[in-house]
């Protein structure tokens, strides 16, 4: 679990590399494993996320919490995080 001044620094953190971003590619549930959990169907998250943009993170105790207007997605474990600055045409079939 995320401790309560690592939620704020990483909050602090995404809110300077992805706030405003738009998302264009969500892949839920890729590694499956026991300590995932998710919201209703993992397989409607990229109806529901693709072409959103971050509105904001903000920590929730040990949470982290990013908001789009559309959905809010609320980190509990750490994660990497992979941000591509522009496409390059060999990642394009790279799912993480």
């Amino acid at each position: 679990m995320i401790e309560i001044p690592e939620a704020i620094v990483l909050s602090e953190q995404l809110n300077g590399a992805i706030k405003g971003k738009v998302i264009t590619d969500v892949v839920a549930g890729y590694s499956p494993h026991k300590f995932a959990f998710f919201y209703g169907d993992p397989q409607n998250y990229a109806s529901l996320l693709v072409g959103e943009a971050i509105c904001e993170a903000s920590p929730r105790g040990g949470l982290v919490e990013i908001r789009t207007p559309k959905a809010r997605l609320v980190l509990v474990m750490e994660l990497i995080l992979v941000i591509f600055h522009q496409t390059v045409s060999y990642l394009k079939n790279i799912s993480f």
